[in-house]
């Protein structure tokens, strides 16, 4: 498996995607009416280019799970690399739309084996979840984010932090081409 490396000079909203696109499956946890705790693992369905407050999955209207969250919309996800010590766990709030347009944009090969009607299958329903706080756990390191870190805008981030917003692209021999171009040493690995 290729690695993928997060500088750590990289915003912390940025090294959350990074971690959640590499790792890809999210384990989603809801509460019951009777309070208990239910989960299962969900594709995040996010675009390549989202790095906003809002995790997408594609769900189905009948699952009876999908109808807890109009009673308690706290829900939590958690993506894992148990074999590279990487962990992200996020809290939220939930929510279903039927957004046609949303679910044509994010529609994928995986969508089409689960949902046979395509993206306008009458039983899709897009599961959005604003985040409200994240812990990610790189195998050395394990940072907390608040909604208000997660919210900065980048321009703003990028005024804070004294660098470029955008995510550094990979160089070389173990570096990181930032965009302006300097390169920076390797930190934490994600598969």
């Amino acid at each position: 498996m290729t690695l993928v490396s997060v500088p750590a000079t990289c915003p912390l909203r940025y090294q959350l995607w990074i971690m959640m696109r590499r790792l890809r499956v999210g384990i989603v946890t809801t509460r019951s009416p009777k309070g208990r705790m239910s989960s299962r693992p969900l594709l995040t369905t996010n675009s390549k280019h989202d790095v906003g407050l809002v995790l997408r999955f594609f769900v189905s209207a009948d699952n009876l799970w999908v109808r807890d969250i109009a009673l308690d919309a706290n829900v939590s996800v958690v993506y894992a690399d148990v074999n590279h010590s990487l962990f992200v766990a996020i809290s939220g709030s939930a929510r279903l739309t039927r957004n046609p347009s949303m679910q044509q944009t994010l529609w994928t090969h995986w969508a089409q084996q689960r949902f046979p009607g395509g993206p306008l299958d009458p039983m899709l329903r897009i599961l959005e979840i604003d985040m409200e706080f994240a812990v990610l756990h790189n195998g050395s390191t394990m940072q907390e984010i608040t909604r208000d870190e997660l919210n900065i805008e980048p321009s703003r981030e990028s005024t804070l932090r004294n660098q470029d917003p955008r995510p550094p692209r990979s160089g070389r021999h173990g570096t990181r081409i930032a965009a302006s171009g300097d390169a920076q040493p390797r930190s934490a690995e994600v598969p």
